[in-house]
């Protein structure tokens, strides 16, 4: 009798969590619930997650239609986006790290290491990424902002887009009242950093 052929430890990915990752709290929580939604299959998260994902034309156009996700893709999924809310900052949904001057973006090949580990050749490809993207952009869950540079020749230079996770996404997190807070304190640094400058320049 023919074995049947071992399963592709590869076709779906937990969140290789970082060790030293450390989050504010509601972030934390917020993965929290991505976990429990994940290990359950059931639930208002879940179900809005991966029970009623956007389906796709070839040429990457929205279809009316929803579909119930395969539990590989459900897991995949839910990967990707625990790495974007641990890659983004809270008050905004800005997806990218603080730098001097502001923060910096991640590009999508880091956020796929991010989400999946390495890419495997012939196991594991950027197009899991891609696609998960676009389901994520299509339930209104993610924002993404290209950006194109005109060059001295008249050429297009495509550079980092930004990339942020929507007001929609954290209200299903019950982030909401997280982020109003954040934002507030957010902007009370900025005004108190404002004063100090104009204090110095007197």
């Amino acid at each position: 009798m023919a074995l049947a052929a071992p399963a592709n430890p590869l076709r779906a990915l937990t969140w290789p969590r970082p060790r030293s990752l450390n989050l504010v709290k509601p972030l934390e929580m917020a993965l929290k619930r991505l976990g429990d939604a994940w290990s359950s299959r059931k639930g208002e998260l879940y179900k809005r997650l991966c029970d009623e994902s956007p389906l796709f034309r070839e040429e990457g156009e929205k279809a009316e239609r929803t579909r119930r996700m395969r539990s590989d893709g459900a897991t995949n999924l839910i990967a990707l986006l625990q790495a974007l809310l641990a890659s983004c900052e809270l008050a905004s949904g800005f997806i990218g790290r603080p730098a001097a001057g502001g923060w910096d973006r991640f590009p999508w090949a880091v956020l796929d290491v991010r989400a999946y580990g390495a890419v495997v050749p012939n196991g594991r490809s950027f197009r899991r990424t891609q696609r998960w993207v676009r389901t994520l952009k299509g339930a209104g869950l993610l924002t993404i902002s290209e950006i194109r540079v005109p060059q001295a020749d008249g050429s297009i230079k495509s550079v980092v887009a930004i990339k942020s996770l929507t007001a929609a996404l954290f209200k299903l997190l019950n982030l909401t009242q997280a982020v109003a807070q954040a934002r507030r304190l957010r902007d009370r640094r900025r005004g108190e950093e404002a004063r100090r400058l104009v204090e110095q320049s007197i």
